[in-house]
């Protein structure tokens, strides 16, 4: 059902319709599948098919992040990052990012990186960005080196 989802919300082999794509994810999130329950709080983040509510958007999240989902530790962690839905807190933002790499997720990965470059939350850590593939990827103050990055 989250394939059929997928086609709903992004026009492929149907016509473009958040709402069935909105149904779409909410049967396969109520049968517990945990793609679908970061879909859905995607949907509901941004008003896709559904008003928006980031309660419900950080319960479907922190449902997903509970049972250690890599996914959802990245998406809740969005959500202290920008303070959608709960008061901004950027340790806790770092905290969920950091489980999040651990587990292997590649966006969290590209995150830290940002906020390690940037030194907005975290003391800049050039070693640490490095680490993450971030400049080697872009070549910036390093060599690029896309192989690495990748690795990374």
């Amino acid at each position: 059902m989250i394939e059929l989802g997928e086609c709903f919300l992004n026009g492929i082999g149907v016509e473009q319709n958040e709402k069935d794509a909105f149904h779409c994810f909410t049967i396969a999130a109520d049968s517990g599948n945990a793609d679908a329950s970061l879909c859905l709080g995607f949907c509901y983040r941004d008003g896709t098919g559904v008003e928006r509510d980031y309660g419900r958007t950080l319960e479907l999240f922190r449902r997903c992040a509970d049972n250690g989902d890599r996914d959802g530790q990245f998406a809740i962690g969005q959500c202290y990052l920008h303070g959608w839905g709960v008061q901004k807190d950027a340790k806790e933002a770092i905290r969920l990012f950091e489980m999040s790499v651990d587990a292997g997720c590649g966006p969290a990965k590209c995150e830290l990186a940002e906020l390690c470059k940037k030194g907005v939350f975290i003391p800049m850590d050039l070693n640490k960005t490095v680490e993450l593939g971030h400049l080697r990827r872009y070549g910036e103050e390093v060599e690029q080196d896309l192989e690495e990055a990748v690795r990374l």
